[in-house]
């Protein structure tokens, strides 16, 4: 066999993996805070924290999902679709510290759904 298929396909995975943990590094705790602020707020709760889960953890939700998405958004080769997992901290009314993981679903660059669980 060749062995510049072998140094292709390294390259292409290098470039993958590298892009994977630049967009992670990118990531801030701070990124959806309004809209998780909003959603807290309308029952009555007050965020503590936000923090961002280690790597390939997504908490009670699914690992890997497919989606079939009619609208497929790319500007300057970024997609516009991702998943983003949290980890929330709140009060509520009583002053009880309560956690839960939240998915935050974006397509076209906007967040189309934040899912809470357990459920706020």
């Amino acid at each position: 066999m060749d062995p510049s298929i072998f140094i292709i396909a390294g390259g292409i995975l290098l470039l993958l993996g590298g892009a994977f943990f630049f967009d992670r590094l990118l990531q801030s705790p701070n990124d959806y805070k309004d809209k998780i602020i909003a959603n807290l707020e309308a029952k009555g709760y007050t965020l503590v924290d936000i923090r961002i889960p280690k790597i390939f953890q997504t908490g009670p939700f699914p690992k890997f999902e497919i989606k079939i998405q009619p609208i497929q958004t790319k500007v300057l080769g970024v997609s516009g679709e991702k998943t983003r997992f949290r980890i929330v901290r709140f009060k509520d009314k009583e002053g009880l510290l309560r956690k839960s993981w939240i998915e935050i679903e974006i397509v076209a660059f906007m967040v189309s759904e934040i899912k809470w669980e357990p459920e706020l």
